[in-house]
């Protein structure tokens, strides 16, 4: 009787142990998860720490810079903010530092000293010493370094909130508290560059739209700290309502109500008080952070202790019901070994995969024929499950079959697993389906992208070889859309382009393929027009509706239209060569004055063979030293004395000479313009060299033009660098020119290069001043050092008008300090009013004609 009773205990113990062994990998997924997120909320957490301790930091330096700007001392600001400021400086920084030593990535840690370095040395010299551009450099390189680390982070856990051991974790309500905290915080730092961008830096901003950004930034803020109150828990509720009640942030508050509404910038005595509240608000905001990660990590603390106790007891069960099967089944075993060999057989069989056997005999004994019940009913499970598992495998996941679990507590078990197997198939599908629609189409418009582009115009031309159709490209590239993208931001730029994208696919039929090849380029592909003047008809008709206003959110911008026609009248072009063809029709469009149309016809491919012919043989004049330079004299305008040389290209091909305006275009098209700006810097230092070993010009310098394809590429620094030690030439005696269009043409990058061109000894010359787009009020804000009044101005010098510009030029250049030179001087008259009015030295016809080495005079 007992070994029935022993029998009958097998089966449950056994059916326990089952159902509870496949928990075990999901609570050890649940610790790992919860233990990497309390991880990373706490290295989110530093990295913010740091981010307020370094805003802290450089808000009583920009104080103390700003009040000597309007002539108040280092302790009138102090008591204007009631703290000292200097100790201030110094306490800050040890905070930076202290945040520093915590810092959950070196690099990071190492980025933020470096930044700060060269800010901190100027700050130990003397604040006097200080700039507030670089102030504003440091703040600008510590902020996107910290904002990129804690997107990165942010972006960490919330990768690992969507996991399946996440969610089990409750890393989602985790992720939401840490995402809505850190985006007030991102928030409320914008909110503060807004109001000083209006009120302190000044510039050539314009005001009404430094007002529509800091209304935005205000309202942002107010947005993500009513969706952080709303969300979040008593402890977060209450550090806001300390910030809201705090009177710092009061102050603050009333500042940029006051600055929105008003006409003038802050006093100093408000500018004060408005850094000092910004900095009491920051501390406060500190507290709401602080108390998000608290929760945050209290929550994932908690997690990590309820799945490790769960996990705990599930090992001490699944011990226990393990004893307790081996003891049972040995107990069995020596009592009914002979009984069960017939069953013994059986089941090695199905051990092997025989799942065809006849059923077991479930005569005889009561424990025999338990045993052979049991046998029978695990066989009609596992062919249960090698049912469900062959559907799976052909990818029917309709089959009914995957909808009926099998009998007991494993069929449950394995029902489950195929049921996650069913929606983890189906989810792969989906992503598989996403992904393949993201590598074919551009994620801001929606459209194809170039790939897809191509792949369709490979298909038409396809289609129109085999029927003799036409196949029609017309390139579409928006005019003036950097403008509105500098002059709104991102934000509304993303917005004009996807407007546009919507106009083009509502502008053209069904079937028509409309694509973006990247910024601000699409293209449209159709073989449903029958003549050009169809397709002149729609490039017109898509050039007037974009050009019509986009307007949304109170902002009303405008762009235009360019369009090349690119055709195919028999399918035997191939998609590259159509879209080139397409490509060059439109900046033919754009350089004969935008907002219209060109059709790339046999004229324009002659034109494109000639400038090919014409750039390979300027590519092997360069590789055979086939080009020259002549140098023009730049002289004193009062005592005749050469001052320095500009040095220009000449290039004669077979005997005849190739005029500069034919070749330098094709070279400033291709990249043969670095390695003709190469060429050109270090032939001009080694021979203002060899003519001061001669004792010639032993005072001049040698300017030498500088495109904007070279001053913007990352090889200028070092090909400067290069010539000058090549040559030994003292880096004063250097000058490089460069025009106006170049520099608005990337800012930015301009003036890093030409800042690290300056700080080699090298001086800058910005070459026909007054023909491009720079105000006079930029020019002190430039990394210039010599102004070159453009020839246009001196050639009807004795009108009225471009008197007073040029006397208004050379004032202008002498109260920045920089030098002064007026181009195309031509004749006398022209030079005794040069004089006149105190023009530094001329340079034209009327000193001397550019000449080659050899004839170059020594003096006029």
């Amino acid at each position: 009787m007992w070994t029935r009773l022993l029998g009958i205990a097998m089966v449950p113990l056994t059916g326990m142990g089952l159902v509870a062994a496949p928990s075990l990998s999901e609570r050890l997924a649940v610790v790992d998860a919860t233990t990497a997120t309390e991880r990373d909320v706490l290295a989110l957490n530093t990295v913010l720490e740091l981010r307020f301790a370094v805003t802290a930091e450089l808000v009583p330096v920009e104080t103390v810079l700003r009040s000597q700007a309007f002539g108040i001392t280092v302790d009138q600001a102090s008591g204007f903010m009631g703290f000292d400021l200097v100790a201030q400086m110094a306490k800050t920084r040890s905070a930076v530092d202290a945040v520093l030593a915590e810092a959950p990535v070196a690099a990071i840690a190492d980025t933020v000293r470096r930044t700060l370095g060269e800010m901190r040395s100027a700050v130990d010299a003397g604040t006097a010493n200080l700039e507030l551009d670089l102030v504003h450099r440091t703040y600008k390189g510590v902020t996107d370094s910290l904002t990129m680390e804690s997107e990165r982070m942010l972006d960490v856990i919330v990768s690992a909130a969507s996991t399946t051991a996440g969610r089990a974790a409750g890393a989602q309500v985790v992720t939401q508290h840490l995402v809505d905290a850190y985006e007030l915080v991102r928030a409320a730092i914008s909110e503060v560059e807004a109001l000083f961008r209006l009120t302190i830096l000044g510039g050539d901003a314009d005001p009404t739209v430094a007002r529509v950004d800091l209304i935005g930034a205000r309202t942002l803020y107010r947005l993500q700290l009513s969706q952080l109150a709303k969300s979040s828990s008593d402890g977060i509720r209450t550090a806001i309502e300390r910030l809201e009640a705090g009177e710092g942030p009061a102050t603050f508050d009333a500042a940029v109500d006051g600055q929105v509404a008003a006409t003038k910038p802050l006093s100093v005595l408000q500018l004060a008080s408005t850094f000092k509240a910004s900095f009491t608000r920051a501390d406060m905001l500190r507290e709401v952070t602080r108390a998000a990660t608290e929760d945050a990590t209290a929550l994932v603390h908690q997690r990590r202790s309820e799945a490790r106790d769960r996990l705990g007891r599930d090992l001490t069960l699944l011990l226990v019901l393990a004893i307790a099967t081996v003891g049972t089944a040995l107990l069995i075993a020596w009592s009914i070994t002979r009984r069960l060999r017939p069953l013994a057989a059986r089941a090695q069989a199905v051990s092997e995969g025989d799942l065809r056997g006849a059923p077991a005999d479930e005569r005889g004994p009561r424990e025999v024929t338990l045993v052979a019940r049991a046998l029978n009913q695990t066989v009609a499970t596992l062919r249960h499950i090698d049912a469900q598992a062959a559907t799976l495998a052909r990818g029917d996941l309709d089959d009914e079959i995957l909808s009926v679990p099998g009998a007991g507590n494993l069929g449950a078990s394995i029902h489950a697993t195929v049921q996650e197997l069913s929606k983890a198939w189906r989810e792969g599908e989906e992503l598989q389906q996403r992904l393949a629609h993201q590598a074919n189409h551009d994620l801001l418009t929606s459209l194809p992208n170039r790939k897809a582009a191509l792949e369709a115009l490979e298909h038409a031309l396809a289609r129109a070889n085999r029927h003799g159709d036409a196949v029609w490209v017309l390139f579409c590239d928006l005019d003036g859309f950097k403008r509105a993208n500098d002059t709104f931001g991102h934000h509304i730029g993303d917005r004009v382009l996807r407007t546009c994208a919507e106009r083009l696919a509502a502008s053209v039929r069904g079937g028509d393929v409309v694509a973006r090849l990247g910024g601000d380029e699409f293209v449209i592909i159709t073989d449903r027009l029958t003549s050009a003047r169809e397709a002149a008809e729609l490039a017109r008709r898509l050039i007037d509706v974009i050009g019509e206003p986009i307007e949304f959110d109170g902002v009303s911008t405008r762009v235009g239209l360019s369009v090349g026609i690119g055709m195919s009248l028999d399918g035997h072009a191939t998609a590259l060569d159509l879209l080139r063809d397409a490509d060059n029709a439109v900046h033919r469009a754009k350089k004969l004055g935008k907002g219209r149309y060109e059709v790339f016809d046999e004229q324009a491919r002659d034109e494109l063979a000639l400038h090919n012919e014409l750039e390979q043989a300027l590519r092997v004049a360069l590789d055979h030293d086939d080009l020259r330079l002549h140098y023009q004299l730049v002289t004193d305008t009062v005592t005749g004395v050469v001052q320095g040389l500009e040095a220009l290209c000449r290039w004669e091909r077979d005997g005849v000479p190739v005029s500069p305006a034919d070749f330098i275009p094709v070279a400033e098209q291709s990249d043969l313009i670095n390695d003709l700006g190469c060429w050109a810097l270090r032939t001009a230092t080694r021979q203002l060299a060899e003519w001061t070993a001669e004792g010639k010009f032993p005072e001049a310098y040698v300017a030498v033009n500088v495109s904007g394809r070279h001053l913007l590429s990352d090889g200028l620094v070092d090909d400067v660098r290069a010539a000058l030690d090549e040559s030994g030439l003292d880096p004063r005696r250097l000058v490089i020119e460069i025009t106006e269009t170049v520099i608005v043409s990337d800012l930015v990058t301009a003036v890093a290069h030409l800042e690290a061109v300056r700080a080699l000894g090298v001086r800058v010359a910005l070459d026909d001043f007054g023909t491009g787009y720079t105000s006079i009020g930029q020019l002190w804000r430039l990394p210039i050092d010599v102004l070159k009044i453009d020839g246009s101005f001196i050639r009807h010098l004795e009108t009225a008008h471009d008197h007073v510009i040029v006397e208004l030029m050379i004032e202008v250049a002498h109260t920045l300090g920089l030098g002064l030179v007026a181009e195309g001087v031509e004749t006398a008259a022209q030079q005794d009013t040069l004089r006149e009015l105190n023009c530094d030295a001329i340079q034209g016809f009327l000193i001397a004609r550019p000449q080659p080495p050899d004839r170059v005079v020594t003096s006029v």
